[in-house]
């Protein structure tokens, strides 16, 4: 794969509604591909370039003109957006309240259940009675 200029990169790296992780590995073995005296500055404006969503392109671009145009700045940004995506996709769903089923009532969806807490019992100290109770008791 032999790639004249930054115009041949910017066609090569397209994300073509492809998910960003996909975007992402398909990039890894495209640069694999590529002769080592193209620079990696090159390689991660072309990667940039090519993303569809302006706001991770514009977040992208921000991080990368303040820490240096590179492969490997680039990499810790997609492996730290990766993960956050992750997690976020991954945490449990939002258990929904069940309406009471009375007829003007208006279902809410997505309305999260709200947990009570735990009330602490009260504990009262039972003391047996002792002879001077039970004295007093029977007068």
């Amino acid at each position: 794969m032999i790639m004249q200029g930054q115009e041949n990169l910017r066609r090569l790296f397209k994300q073509n509604a492809r998910p960003l992780g996909a975007y992402w590995s398909y990039a890894i073995d495209t640069r694999i591909q590529l002769p080592l005296w193209i620079k990696s500055s090159k390689i991660a404006k072309a990667f940039v370039h090519g993303l569809e969503d302006t706001a991770t392109r514009d977040m992208m671009e921000r991080k990368l003109y303040a820490a240096g145009w590179s492969w490997d700045v680039l990499a810790e940004f997609m492996h730290n957006k990766l993960n956050e995506t992750k997690f976020q996709t991954a945490r449990s769903p939002v258990r929904m309240k069940a309406g009471s089923g009375k007829p003007g009532e208006d279902s809410k969806p997505n309305t999260p259940i709200k947990h009570r807490k735990k009330k602490k019992r009260r504990v009262i100290p039972i003391i047996p009675a002792d002879e001077d109770d039970l004295l007093e008791m029977n007068s």
